[in-house]
């Protein structure tokens, strides 16, 4: 397989998978028009994001076992086309029901999309895989950052229908060069539907839905539920400990102790993208006092250096190696927050620029370390499945950030909210070091 193929592998696989992140935060921008058109309050609209949250975490790994089983291409095609039906019918909806339904389908396609992605990767592409890490790395983690700057301007000149209505075209590029570029997957498969471990699956949807309750009303805790999630934790990994074949390795994950690293460790990392990514517009213009439109330009610093920063990462990670950029990336995340952590309402475009620049830097370079250590520890007929799981550690992570700004910032939103984020992250980019030191013994 020649460059030029390798290439457009590479291109189609980065495309795909920016359209689960940049759809996850581009509507967010929208509640307003989207409550203003069926009537709705504001928690029904909020659940088109938290379902959206729910169902990435549950499908990732879900529709990376399958792509494993039925082959990666397939499943890619299957994502695009369920993202495409649902992006046609959304705004067509007649009711706030309606659309979370659509969004629901959408959700599942996008979910297909990084998992069998990762896993043409490993098939297909065999040379400079960390630059093609890379790239793919960096679309997802820069589509997430712009995703509301993006809604903000198709708001701005349109309505929330086309924040839809603009998947489509990418899908029929996608669509095009899937055909032309993408080799069709082996006759052979790696198993049967019939040995999906559906029990499994149901189960830890319960476990991430009742876990995500639970958190979204941690200022109330739920002590009940508390145990109910507790005592169905054990009953899943239990279930999947015994399982001839689970849906999660449990066993596997257990006697490889760099697997639970990589997955807390990215999980930790997301809380606190997540926490900035969500938490800075709403300081910047509810407490800092720049316009939205001001606030998207500066949210850019968090994604543009990384523009000519992703070919410098990947030859870092081929000549010093990724536990070394793993390291770099965890402890600049530790200075960008200290960084967060002193700035005011009064501070300047400046100061606030450095601070997300240095952050967006240092989570790209632990985002792509981690996918590149994960892509060479992990076998390539199980590929899908867990880097399914590794996204399934960012929408955890999500989730806890959004509890975490729920904490902080209540009602009114203030430096000292700000402050107790920012401290609040710097907990878990500690422990996201410790990960790290973890892995540089066993690495």
């Amino acid at each position: 397989m020649g460059t030029r193929q390798h290439f457009w592998i590479i291109i189609t696989v980065a495309l795909g998978v920016l359209m689960n992140p940049i759809n996850t935060t581009m509507i967010t921008v929208a509640f307003a028009r989207i409550q203003e058109s069926f009537g709705a309050d504001f928690t029904d609209v909020s659940w088109l994001v938290a379902s959206y949250y729910i169902i990435s975490a549950v499908a990732q790994p879900v529709m990376g076992k399958i792509s494993d089983m039925a082959g990666p291409r397939r499943i890619f095609i299957v994502g695009l086309l369920l993202v495409s039906a649902s992006s046609a019918l959304a705004p067509l909806s007649g009711s706030i029901g309606q659309l979370m339904v659509y969004r629901a389908i959408q959700a599942l396609g996008t979910s297909a999309l990084h998992p069998a992605g990762i896993s043409l990767l490993k098939h297909h592409v065999s040379e400079k895989q960390a630059r093609a890490l890379g790239v793919v790395s960096f679309f997802s983690s820069f589509s997430a950052a712009v995703g509301p700057s993006v809604g903000g301007f198709i708001i701005q000149y349109s309505d929330w229908k086309a924040i839809f209505f603009i998947n489509i075209p990418l899908i029929a590029v996608l669509l095009l060069l899937v055909y032309f570029a993408i080799p069709r997957d082996s006759a052979g498969s790696s198993g049967s539907f019939a040995e999906l471990d559906y029990i499994g699956i149901v189960l830890f949807g319960f476990l991430i839905f009742g876990w995500f309750v639970f958190f979204q009303q941690i200022a109330d805790p739920n002590y009940v539920l508390l145990l109910a999630n507790v005592l169905l934790s054990l009953i899943f990994y239990s279930y999947q400990y015994r399982a001839r074949m689970p849906f999660i390795n449990v066993r596997l994950i257990k006697s490889n102790a760099m697997l639970g690293l990589i997955y807390l460790q990215y999980t930790m990392t997301n809380m606190v993208l997540y926490s900035i990514l969500f938490g800075m517009p709403v300081f910047l213009i509810t407490t800092a006092g720049f316009q939205s439109d001001q606030a998207g330009l500066l949210l850019l610093a968090l994604s543009a250096p990384n523009l000519l920063l992703v070919p410098f990462l990947a030859m870092w990670a081929e000549r010093r190696g990724n536990y070394k950029m793993l390291s770099a990336g965890a402890l600049l995340t530790i200075v960008a927050l200290i960084l967060f952590y002193g700035l005011k309402a009064e501070s300047g475009p400046l100061a606030i620029c450095i601070a997300l620049s240095l952050f967006g830097i240092a989570n790209s370079a632990q985002g792509f370390a981690l996918q590149n250590v994960l892509f060479r520890i992990v076998d390539e007929s199980q590929i899908g499945t867990f880097s399914g799981l590794l996204q399934t550690s960012r929408f955890i992570g999500t989730i806890a950030a959004s509890c975490t700004l729920g904490a902080a910032f209540g009602s009114t939103i203030t430096v000292e909210g700000l402050r107790m984020i920012m401290l609040l992250c710097l907990a878990a980019a500690c422990g996201a070091c410790v990960c790290v030191w973890g892995m540089l013994r066993r690495g």
